[in-house]
C-alpha cells in the first residue's frame, strides 16, 4: 500500500493495521465499492485520483451508503469506497492521515480532539422504545416520561410501582437495552435522567439491529437507540412490535409532544429539528479528518450535505442542521 510522503503518525499506523485486518480476514458486508464489483480496498493512488473514500461506523453503513448513492444521482459519475469500523474503535484509529473522511456521531464537539478537522453535518435523535406488549407501554406512550421519572424506574427508587414489570438483574434494577457500539448513548441518557453513568443497568447488545430484534421478542423490554432504527426507512413507519415513548423535558409538558410523531419518521424528525425533543437526547453527526480535506471530490460532497443534500439526509434517517447552525459549518467549507 502506497503512503503519502509525509511523516507516518501513530494514527496512520493504527488505521493501516485495521485495513490489513480487513484484507486478511475479509469483511465484505462492511465494505462497499461504489463503482466496481470487486471488494478489494483501493490503493492510495486510486484515492488520490478522485475516489471519495469514507470510513463510517458499521451501524451507519446503510444510511451512509444511501447518502452516497443520492449524491451520485445528483452529481453524476462518482467513484466511492465506504469502509465500516466498529463503533467503539478509538478515533485515533479511524483517521488515516491521508485525507480520508470519517463520518461518525458524537455527543458534542468535545468528543473529538482539537487537532482533528471536523464539520457537523446533521443530527440524530435518541428515542426510548419498548415492546408494545409491555404493561407500561400504553401509560408511557399516552403520558410520556420525564428524565427523573425514568431514572427512578431504572434505579428502583419506586420499586413495586412498576405496573407488573419484572425487575431483572442481581442488583434489583431493571435493565435498559442499548447497543454496545453506541457508548455515547449511555452518556446522553445519563444526562437526560440526571444520573451518573453506571448508576443504572445497561443490557448491552452487539448492534442496533440485534437490539431491536431482542426488544420485539421480550415483552418486558425497554431500550434506547438512535431514532432511525425504530423505523422502516422505506415506509417511514415505526417497526411493528414496538412502541415509542415521548420524552419530556423536566420543565415541559406532554402537550409539547402531543403530535403523533411516535409512529411516523418524518413527523419525528421534524419534531427533533424544531427542538420539541429534550436537547439531552441529540447526537451530532460529524465528518472528521486528521488532515484538512482539500481534494475537490471531498469538498464537493461536504458542500452538498449542507445544501442540496438536506432532503436526502431526511430520506436516509438523519436530521439536517437548523439554519442557525448551517452558516457556522459552511464557513469551514468556504475556507478550504
Amino acid at each position: 500500500m502506497k503512503t503519502c510522503p509525509s511523516k507516518i503518525s501513530a494514527k496512520t499506523i493504527g488505521i493501516t493495521t485495521l485495513v490489513m485486518l480487513f484484507v486478511l480476514y475479509g469483511c465484505p458486508s462492511q465494505h462497499d465499492n461504489g463503482n466496481l464489483a470487486d471488494t478489494s480496498l483501493p490503493s492510495m493512488n486510486e484515492t488520490e485520483s478522485g475516489t471519495l473514500r469514507i470510513f463510517c461506523e458499521e451501524s451507519r453503513m446503510q444510511a451512509t451508503r444511501m447518502l452516497l448513492e443520492h449524491y451520485r444521482a445528483d452529481r453524476g459519475e462518482l467513484t466511492y469506497v465506504l469502509i465500516g469500523f466498529p463503533g467503539n474503535l478509538p478515533l485515533s484509529r479511524q483517521a488515516t492521515g491521508t485525507g480520508d473522511l470519517v463520518m461518525l456521531s458524537a455527543g458534542g464537539p468535545e468528543a473529538i480532539p482539537d487537532d482533528y478537522w471536523k464539520m457537523c453535518y446533521a443530527r440524530e435523535g435518541m428515542v426510548l422504545v419498548m415492546n408494545d406488549r409491555n404493561p407500561l407501554s400504553r401509560t408511557w406512550q399516552e403520558n410520556g416520561i420525564r428524565g427523573r421519572e425514568l431514572g427512578s424506574f431504572l434505579t428502583c427508587e419506586e420499586n413495586g410501582k412498576g405496573g407488573g414489570v419484572v425487575v431483572r438483574g442481581n442488583s434489583g434494577s431493571p435493565g435498559i437495552y442499548m447497543s454496545s457500539v453506541d457508548g455515547v448513548h449511555e452518556k446522553l441518557l445519563a444526562g437526560f435522567l440526571g444520573l451518573d453513568p453506571g448508576t443504572f443497568r445497561i443490557v448491552n447488545m452487539p448492534c442496533n439491529e440485534n437490539m431491536m430484534d431482542s426488544i420485539i421478542a421480550d415483552p418486558l423490554a425497554i431500550g434506547i437507540c438512535c431514532h432511525r432504527y425504530a423505523f422502516d426507512l422505506v415506509t417511514r413507519k415505526k417497526i411493528s412490535g414496538i412502541s415509542l415513548v415521548p420524552l419530556i423535558r423536566d420543565s415541559g409538558s406532554i402537550s409539547d409532544t402531543r403530535e403523533n410523531f411516535h409512529t411516523d419518521l418524518d413527523r419525528l424528525q421534524r419534531a427533533i429539528w424544531l427542538g420539541k425533543y429534550p436537547c439531552h437526547t441529540f447526537m451530532n453527526c460529524y465528518i472528521v479528518s486528521e488532515d484538512v480535506p482539500t481534494r475537490r471530490v471531498q469538498v464537493d460532497f461536504m458542500s452538498w450535505l449542507l445544501t442540496e443534500g438536506g432532503n436526502d439526509l431526511l430520506a436516509a434517517g438523519f436530521i439536517p442542521l437548523h439554519h442557525r447552525s448551517l452558516d457556522n459549518e459552511f464557513q469551514k467549507i468556504r475556507s478550504l
